[in-house]
């Protein structure tokens, strides 16, 4: 066993236990520590991993696997976490949220999402799921003095519980119908019809769902609303980028690879996922007065575009949903970075009303976040637009035409709320002067890259395309 190709879990595991001793007994002064040891762990778990590119295989008995789809994803994970500390490490403090366990948490959350994304076992999908979930659970009530921020953690937790729920309940019933907890040893029992139970399509079933609780896709999106409006704008953050790529991932492995996505009713089911999620989150994203709960709403809505990919099937559903993805989270954190500026000390999530006159006091900020919007909108040249229209465009080349219609009305509505921000910012006259927001070093970090990432992806899509085009390379 080379155990050279789970380094990057072993260093996370280790960074993470590390500072949490640190946090525990070290000096006073050190929040400036923290953050940066984070960062450098994190991209230090990058640089292993692609050292070992080229490196396919099984470890420990065949409980975990490596290969390009693990490199791929786990990369879009670690590039997203990286972010959302930068950001956090002003961020908190500001809000007076700042706890050091809080770096400590991401890194073992993290390690989490590698477990799940690197998963040839069932078993090992629950435990990654726990040990992503937990952390989430806490750094959604970090704001301990704030009753919203400890109702999200509360929220959360409950409804991740009913998640893991479902996702063991389907487990158990998998291995009774099939006799084994791999997923390769599952996909050929599926293949040869052993599966094919009312036992084994149930068990399936209950594992879709808790899947689908962890990406909020309709209708198990309750959680995320008062999870992301509640949590410290810095752990929204977090939340926007990370866990939703992992639990994609694992969708991808085990609908894909385990489960054939043209058995009709996982096809019916994900079908009905991503047009619910499209239309439910958008036309509630309307509705909202706060900019936090209008990104959680829309978060849900491109859940819905991503399952396009999901419903198309085959292996060009990973670098489809692979792309989408990277466009989604990169745009998403810079928001909710420019949101944690200006949003400032108060404990109040940013509303429509408060980004009136921004464009004037802080035009910068206004500018980033106008970018931000746009690409979540869709709207060209940005990668937003780009990862859209190649997912329609794929969409319509496998003959799923009435589902790129409802998408692309989704789209059109969508353009409204987005554009809101934007409005308010530059043409609406603020009730009252508004002082320029505190920017740190980590918050301009994050939102120079995606503003550069955005524009970028948008203009010269093809070499970003072709990564996620080469992370369809399976194990088998």
């Amino acid at each position: 066993m080379n155990l050279t190709m789970f380094s990057p879990q072993l260093l996370l595991a280790l960074g993470g236990t590390l500072l949490l001793l640190y946090e525990a007994f070290g000096r006073e002064n050190k929040r400036t520590l923290q953050p940066v040891c984070t960062i450098l762990v994190l991209l230090a778990a990058g640089v292993l991993l692609w050292l070992s590119d080229g490196q396919v295989g099984l470890l420990f008995s065949g409980m975990v696997i490596f290969d390009r789809f693990f490199i791929f994803f786990a990369t879009l994970v670690l590039l997203g976490s990286v972010l959302a500390v930068a950001v956090a490490a002003g961020s908190l403090a500001e809000q007076r949220a700042y706890h050091g366990e809080f770096y400590a948490l991401v890194l073992f959350s993290v390690l989490g999402m590698l477990l799940l994304i690197s998963a040839a076992n069932l078993v090992i999908v629950f435990l990654g799921m726990e040990i992503m979930s937990i952390p989430l659970y806490i750094m959604a009530a970090l704001r301990r003095s704030s009753s919203r921020s400890v109702e999200a953690g509360a929220k959360y937790f409950l409804m991740g519980a009913f998640a893991s729920g479902f996702l063991l309940y389907g487990i158990a019933l998998v291995y009774g119908a099939t006799g084994s907890l791999r997923l390769e040893e599952i996909a050929a029992a599926w293949a040869d019809g052993a599966g094919l139970s009312f036992v084994g399509i149930s068990g399936m079933l209950l594992i879709l769902i808790g899947l689908a609780f962890k990406i909020a896709a309709v209708p198990f999106h309750m959680w995320e609303p008062d999870a992301y409006e509640g949590a410290p704008t810095a752990v929204t953050a977090f939340f926007a980028a990370g866990p939703k790529v992992a639990a994609f991932a694992v969708l991808l492995r085990l609908i894909i690879w385990t489960f054939s996505i043209s058995d009709p009713i996982i096809w019916r089911f994900v079908w009905m996922l991503a047009v619910l999620s499209m239309t439910v989150g958008n036309f509630l994203a309307i509705t909202q007065s706060s900019v936090k709960r209008m990104l959680a709403y829309s978060g849900i809505a491109h859940a819905g575009y991503a399952l396009i990919g999901l419903v198309i099937g085959g292996q060009a559903a990973v670098g489809l949903i692979g792309f989408y993805l990277l466009g989604y989270f990169i745009a998403a954190v810079g928001a909710f970075a420019v949101i944690s500026a200006l949003e400032g000390k108060q404990e109040e999530s940013l509303s429509f009303d408060n980004c009136a006159g921004q464009g004037k006091t802080n035009p910068a900020l206004a500018l980033a976040l106008a970018l931000f919007m746009v690409s979540l909108a869709g709207i060209p040249p940005v990668a937003g637009f780009v990862a859209k229209f190649y997912i329609f465009e794929q969409a319509i080349q496998h003959g799923f035409i009435w589902l790129v219609i409802i998408a692309a009305v989704n789209s059109i509505v969508s353009v409204y709320y987005y554009l809101r921000a934007p409005v308010y910012c530059f043409m609406k006259i603020p009730e009252s002067e508004t002082p320029p927001a505190p920017v740190s070093l980590g918050l301009i970090f994050t939102l120079v890259f995606a503003a550069v990432a955005l524009v970028v992806i948008g203009v010269c899509p093809e070499l970003f395309i072709k990564l996620a085009d080469s992370s369809a390379m399976w194990f088998l």
